[in-house]
């Protein structure tokens, strides 16, 4: 995420709507985190974020306050559903009510720099199945298993 050529910047919102969309690339998105900043924390005013499905349908609608945004931090969304892969996400971040904000919105190679999260999805019988695979693989390479009765 650090590497060569990826700086870190910050966008101030101040009265501009910030939207964009996200490319989810795994199964099982449950969260997302945005990196924002208050500067001197003297922010106080009334954000809001939303975030829509790529067919329009709203996932989550977040009203929240600056005074709560660090120097710097990230906001923390936890989604009410799992989103699966290859499904695009739109958002849209903006004040909602207050002055002149000083909350800057952190950009990487000029977009809003977004942290995802995904759980793992595991069952039984798919590890079962899994651990049968190694199981012959080894076999069939010629290793010798010893079972000892317990």
């Amino acid at each position: 995420m650090y590497g060569e050529g990826n700086w870190i910047d910050y966008q101030l919102i101040d009265k501009k709507v910030i939207k964009g969309e996200l490319r989810i690339e795994n199964k099982n998105l449950y969260r997302l985190e945005l990196s924002l900043k208050n500067p001197s924390l003297i922010s106080d005013e009334l954000l809001n974020l939303k975030i829509r499905k790529g067919n329009g349908d709203l996932l989550k609608n977040l009203d929240f306050s600056a005074f709560n945004i660090g120097d710097p931090s990230d906001l923390r969304i936890d989604l009410d559903e799992t989103v699966d892969f290859d499904e695009k996400l739109i958002y849209e971040l903006k004040v909602k009510k207050g002055g002149n904000t000083k909350i800057k919105v952190a950009l990487m190679n000029g977009k809003p720099m977004w942290k995802l999260f995904y759980k793992n999805s595991f069952s039984l019988k798919r590890g079962v199945k899994l651990a049968n695979q190694k199981l012959i693989n080894l076999l069939t390479n010629g290793w010798t298993i010893l079972l000892i009765p317990i």
